[in-house]
């Protein structure tokens, strides 16, 4: 039975509308086919985190231990995408990044190895703690530092990416490159605050935040890939306009049952 509080409505809110974010996006007659794949895989990691935050504040204790390796399989994909992102979107202000190959192989392998790591054994987080009042805790295992410096570093890499192709840039594409550093780069500081660190330390009252701002997170993807020229735009906000609708009707609904 799924715990519809407040926090938890908004999470599927959130997490409906990201994920018909990526279906739109990835279905859409583009130019660069390539392009929206990767947005769309950005989508994704950040839904499947979303739903699985919703999961872990919802289930009996018996699978609370399940639920919480659950949360931590996807996290260590979302900088790894985002980097992905930034590769593909500098790529028309300079075409050639050295050692970009190495670069997304290396990330991906870490993320795998920490998602392994994450679901099958005590090394990242474990034992799931039910307080009178708040959030559920937890600790944390012996890799965690690597499960936290691996998130770190790779969207470090993709802002210094973003970063370095403003001195190529013109002024278009400046305006593009500060939105998405000032808006993925806000959310995404946010996000490591209350869900990567703070958590850490022993506070998780707002270790459902960083879950909610990817929808401010991913809106500024897109809005960066919609500047690009690669979508109809009338065709966009029509389908996002539906979403807004049908995510309404979704929450009334299931607000009534609970």
């Amino acid at each position: 039975m799924i715990n519809l509080d407040l926090i938890n409505v908004f999470l599927i809110a959130v997490g409906v509308t990201n994920l018909f974010l990526s279906f739109v996006v990835f279905f859409h007659d583009v130019k660069k086919r390539r392009f929206n794949i990767i947005f769309a895989l950005n989508a994704l990691v950040v839904t499947a985190w979303t739903f699985s935050m919703m999961i872990f504040r919802s289930v009996p204790v018996e699978y609370a231990e399940l639920s919480l390796r659950l949360l931590y399989v996807v996290p260590p994909f979302i900088p790894v995408m985002f980097m992905l992102f930034s590769l593909e979107f500098t790529k028309q202000i300079q075409p050639k990044h050295a050692g970009s190959l190495f670069l997304v192989s290396g990330a991906v392998v870490s993320a795998f190895v920490l998602s392994i790591i994450s679901c099958a054994t005590n090394l990242i987080v474990y034992g799931v703690t039910f307080p009178l009042i708040g959030e559920r805790e937890f600790s944390f295992g012996l890799l965690y530092p690597y499960y936290a410096i691996h998130i770190s570093v790779f969207f470090s890499v993709a802002f210094f990416t973003l970063f370095d192709a403003l001195k190529l840039s013109n002024a278009t594409q400046r305006r593009q490159i500060f939105a998405l550093i000032g808006g993925v780069g806000g959310t995404a500081i946010v996000g490591l605050i209350t869900n990567l660190y703070l958590p850490w330390t022993g506070y998780f009252g707002l270790d459902w935040t960083g879950n909610l701002m990817t929808l401010i997170y991913i809106s500024f993807i897109f809005y960066a890939t919609l500047r690009l020229g690669l979508f109809d735009l009338k065709v966009i906000v029509t389908e996002i306009l539906a979403l807004m609708i049908l995510s309404a009707l979704l929450i009334d609904v299931a607000v009534s049952r609970s």
